[in-house]
């Protein structure tokens, strides 16, 4: 038996010393059993060798799985039951349900095996953890599910005898007669309900006269708001002072239309944005797309000698580069910003990954007349990250160093582990940000004074950067010192594996 049932009869175990001792004619059956309850002693081939009390049916023998399935008086960890259903056809079947004891495992309470009976116990589906059977008694069932007995509660106890040998005792508790203690309760439950109808009706009388008088005035307010909103008056705020639910409603209705105002500022901001956008880019591809049509339109008229030709038709492909190359890198600032984009990470060591990159630039650096530092340690770090993706913020940052500052500039790129992420610096010695693009250097479209030249390209490169760190977790921030021999710093912050 569980002892969640909670019965006041103490353990088999406090009368152990007779149960070993065999005499069990001394046992006091009413202390461990109840007074109407009664106990039967099985020996190791489960024969009844003892019984108390008085038995309208009594049993010699119990099976051995019988035995098995009886709950343990001190241990029940798991609890079987059985559900009722039908399947597509109609057929009814039994669902014997294996599950643990609440009592003993709280946070691993759960189903953890069934089995699909038919109508003659034949088991036909096993899942879960559960006990392999081909099919079962009633009896067995019965002492499964504790529905042996529509009078008694059953458990067992298993002891030794003196000699060794293996004895169980099987304890049978009578059940409570719930049915005499719901008569009575009915009765005083039947007299209790008429009285609550009476002062029920009464109660409601009251409680609509006092909800008219109270609940009108906010109500109306409040519906007066919602037509002044649904109309277009995002303004409109309720002032209602009286019971606090009600003006809590109205608090809430406020907060609401603070929210929708700020929804609807956010969308005319976007919108902005986005026309701003759209002026950005169309300013950009129009620039060498009319620069290609003026000379393609020079050559097709014949206005150009046939030794100046070649330089044309080279400037018209330059050109032609250059708007292949904003028209990628819009696609990967809008492929970026596509909510089913995902990165490819991987785990790496990263310091490699820098060594290796540096190793690509370092000749390029130099045939420039740029210089460069190095600083990586010669250990592992180890991280997620995408290749493709962090190169090319490597990238971003290193060109605008290049394409903004004269030769013999330095750039310096360098690694450092900090407690919950590795540091990385891009740092270059040039002439700096400007002032007036320092706070939003990361927007997209932004560019310094001589804006929407070709040397400073499309102002979206350390948009894309930004957005491909902040999707690896991490951070980059542009920090200026003008007192520091690195005018410019890049500072990414990426999470450690």
């Amino acid at each position: 038996m569980s002892k969640s049932l909670d019965y006041p009869y103490s353990e088999p175990s406090s009368q152990r010393d007779i149960l070993e001792s065999g005499n069990y004619e001394k046992l006091n059956v009413n202390k461990i059993a109840g007074n109407r309850g009664y106990i039967e002693i099985l020996d190791e081939e489960n024969k009844v060798i003892y019984r108390s009390g008085k038995i309208e049916k009594k049993i010699n023998n119990y099976t051995d799985k019988e035995v098995e399935y009886i709950p343990d008086y001190e241990q029940n960890t798991f609890t079987t039951k059985l559900k009722k259903y039908k399947d597509k056809n109609n057929k009814e079947l039994t669902m014997l349900i294996k599950e643990k004891n609440s009592n003993y495992e709280e946070d691993k309470v759960g189903d953890i095996g069934f089995q699909i009976l038919d109508d003659k116990l034949n088991v036909l589906y096993s899942g879960g953890e559960i006990e392999q059977r081909s099919s079962y008694t009633k009896k067995e069932i019965g002492y499964l599910t504790d529905t042996i007995s529509k009078k008694y509660l059953i458990s067992k106890y298993s002891f030794k005898h003196k000699d060794g040998q293996k004895r169980t005792l099987i304890l049978k508790y009578r059940k409570v007669n719930q049915d005499k203690q719901v008569s009575v309760l009915f009765k005083g439950v039947k007299t209790s309900f008429i009285l609550f109808i009476v002062i029920y009706v009464g109660c409601i009388g009251m409680f609509v006269i006092l909800l008219n008088r109270k609940v009108k005035k906010p109500i109306n307010k409040l519906n007066d708001a919602i037509i002044s909103l649904a109309q277009g008056n995002s303004n409109e705020f309720i002032n209602y002072k009286g019971p606090y639910e009600f003006v809590q409603i109205c608090n809430n209705f406020n907060v609401m239309v603070s929210k929708l105002n700020e929804i609807q500022k956010e969308k005319e901001l976007l919108e902005s944005e986005k026309q701003k956008m759209l002026a950005d880019i169309s300013h950009d591809l129009k620039t060498p797309i009319t620069t290609i049509q003026g000379y393609a339109k020079a050559l097709s008229d014949g206005l150009i000698s046939s030794a100046e030709e070649k330089k044309y038709l080279n400037i018209i492909y330059q050109k032609s580069n250059n708007l292949t190359e904003l028209i990628n890198i819009f696609y990967e600032y809008s492929k970026l910003e596509h909510a089913d984009f995902k990165l490819n990470l991987v785990k790496k060591d990263l310091s490699e990954f820098i060594r290796a990159y540096v190793a690509e630039k370092y000749e390029y650096i130099y045939d420039i007349g740029f210089e460069i530092q190095v600083n990586i340690p010669d250990y592992q770090l180890i991280s997620k990250f995408d290749e493709i993706q962090l190169k090319r913020v490597f990238e971003n940052i290193v060109n605008n160093s290049i394409k903004h500052n004269e030769e013999g500039t330095t750039v310096a790129i360098s690694l450092k582990e900090e407690e919950k992420y590795y540091k990385i610096i891009i740092a270059d010695d040039g002439i700096g940000i400007p002032k007036d693009i320092v706070k939003n250097i990361f927007d997209a479209f932004v560019v310094g004074d001589d804006s929407r030249n070709t040397k400073q390209g499309s102002g979206l490169g350390l948009a894309i950067s930004k957005n491909i760190i902040e999707k690896h977790n991490g951070s980059i921030s542009l920090i200026v010192n003008d007192e520091d021999i690195f005018k410019t710093v890049f500072e990414i912050l990426l999470p450690k594996e």
